[in-house]
């Protein structure tokens, strides 16, 4: 009986332990985070916080806030605020420390944390397609992971971060063949945690398991076959960039070639301010950009000088959703850095 109950103290004290450590390591994540927010500027861009800070960091999101460092090429900007954008809006964050809170209290099971590595991929596999679908080509949009690749961001925080680095490639160079299989596959996310957390309480949750998972896929087979609603006519209102078949082209490519193509033509105006511009506007179904809107800048010189060029843009070519043409919204960042800066 001794013997049993000495093994009992020590099989908690370990699990006590290795508890203890995941929940040290979690504050310290989010204490660091805090730091970093206290010591930088925050800029607001709609619903969404951005912090440009001047630590050695790779960009990465936490809740409703980007942190980026400041000294970030302008060239790159458009598809790291588009990315960790798209991590904002899923709630990424909230998944993630959901899955840092399980691994405290079930540190032990393996099948929890290769649940939290694939959760981690269907994330960033999310994140990735919706800057794709905006109009970056893959191959510009592989340089700039490249760029990323040396670099750290806390566990429970999105960012481009170089272990999933391959499998992103691979999946940005395959074709889909269903427009739902990303939904499918972000869907699995939830089930897989249900069933791993039931797994470590009893032996009886992992027996109703595979009625958990049937019950899944009938109710994305019905997802599949839910009728669609009738879309606006082209010019009505126009389309998001997930929603099209095909998304504007800008010469030989999307929006990276555009972005590079408005920062050539940039004047700076003669103030002694620097800060982001995030423009907005519309590629027509006759390839003309219309409706444009400033959302935030840091100076009316600099909204000018961005409507300016903007207004100067050649015709894309449109947008296409089930064969026609139709008009899509872009948003674009814009930096503006002192002339030392971009004397650099």
């Amino acid at each position: 009986m001794n013997s049993t109950g000495s093994s009992l103290t020590l099989l908690y004290g370990f699990y006590t332990a290795g508890a203890l450590l995941l929940l040290i390591n979690l504050l310290h994540q989010i204490w660091g985070i805090i730091r970093l927010r206290r010591s930088s500027g925050i800029e607001q861009i709609g619903d969404i916080k951005l912090i440009r800070h001047s630590k050695p960091l790779p960009p990465f999101s936490f809740l409703h806030t980007i942190y980026i460092n400041r000294d970030t090429p302008s060239e790159l900007l458009p598809a790291i605020l588009m990315h960790e954008e798209s991590h904002i809006r899923h709630h990424h964050s909230y998944e993630r420390i959901l899955i840092e809170g399980l691994k405290i209290f079930y540190w032990w099971n393996p099948f929890l944390w290769i649940a939290a590595r694939d959760v981690e991929a269907v994330q960033e596999f999310e994140a990735d397609h919706d800057v794709i679908v905006q109009g970056y080509r893959p191959a510009a949009y592989m340089e700039i992971l490249f760029k990323q690749l040396f670099g750290y961001s806390p566990d429970i925080a999105n960012g481009l971060r170089n272990s999933l680095i391959k499998k992103r490639l691979k999946m940005m160079t395959t074709e889909r063949k269903s427009r739902y299989a990303l939904l499918r596959l972000a869907a699995t996310v939830p089930v897989t945690l249900t069933l791993l957390v039931a797994f470590g309480f009893t032996a009886k949750a992992a027996e109703e398991a595979p009625q958990q998972k049937e019950k899944s896929d009938m109710i994305f087979s019905q997802v599949d076959n839910t009728p669609q609603i009738e879309a606006p006519t082209p010019d009505e209102a126009p389309f998001k960039g997930n929603e099209v078949d095909v998304m504007p082209k800008f010469g030989n490519g999307g929006l990276d070639v555009f972005t590079n193509w408005v920062g050539s033509r940039l004047k700076y105006p003669d103030i002694n301010v620097e800060g982001m511009v995030l423009a907005q506007f519309v590629i027509r179904s006759d390839g003309t950009l219309t409706d444009i809107e400033i959302l935030r800048s840091p100076d009316q010189a600099f909204s000018q000088e961005v409507t300016r060029i903007l207004s100067t843009s050649p015709r894309w070519t449109p947008g296409i959703k089930e064969g026609e043409n139709v008009s899509v919204t872009f948003m674009l960042p814009i930096e503006f850095k002192s002339t030392e800066k971009r004397a650099k």
